[in-house]
């Protein structure tokens, strides 16, 4: 909290130097922030990401809203089983259902985005609805084996099947993205 105080004063004070550099007084400092950009102090995490979803019919994806975020990044949709017996003990959802390969936000952090790279649901039933989580990786991920052989086949397909989330973002890490990490995760039921 004091550093963000700390950083709010600092920020304040930049502003006041420019101003002052336009009206044809200034220092060193002034010149030097000409160069710093908003952009640069948006993603510091001062406010923790936030989203909203509008879900649709099984056969079109959910439109997602982020906010807080200004870097690129990835977005994985998974889920639960939807045939398994939901009496019994599941894994964290662990099924791949969609995919966005490169979010863009806007320099105010806010980014709405489909799951165009890749989407397949099942029909779900009105009333038998299941938990779904939009993850969301940066900086965006490099497409692995794995997660190349599970585009473009039917939700029911083996491919598309991790085991849990956990194990999806071991996966993830090793095919070539140890960079790349999970940095929130928007849950939402759709019925």
């Amino acid at each position: 909290m004091r550093f963000s105080l700390l950083l709010v004063n600092f920020l304040l004070y930049l502003n006041h130097v420019q101003c002052a550099y336009r009206n044809g007084s200034y220092n060193l400092l002034s010149l030097l922030s000409s160069n710093w950009k908003l952009r640069s102090y948006t993603s510091l995490g001062l406010n923790p990401p936030k989203c909203s979803v509008i879900s649709s019919h099984h056969s079109r994806s959910p439109y997602i809203t982020m906010y807080g975020l200004s870097r690129h990044y990835t977005a994985v949709l998974t889920g639960y089983d939807l045939h398994a017996d939901k009496t019994m003990p599941r894994p964290n959802k662990g099924i791949l259902y969609g995919l966005n390969a490169k979010v863009r936000p806007s320099i105010t952090g806010k980014a709405r985005f489909l799951f165009h790279s890749d989407f397949e649901m099942p029909f779900i039933k009105h009333g038998k609805g299941d938990e779904f989580c939009c993850h969301i990786y940066a900086p965006p991920l490099k497409m692995g084996p794995n997660l190349k052989a599970a585009l473009g086949t039917r939700y029911s397909d083996p491919k598309r099947f991790f085991g849990s989330d956990e194990k999806l973002d071991i996966i993830i890490k090793s095919e070539g993205n140890p960079n790349s990490r999970r940095i929130t995760s928007c849950c939402f039921i759709i019925d």
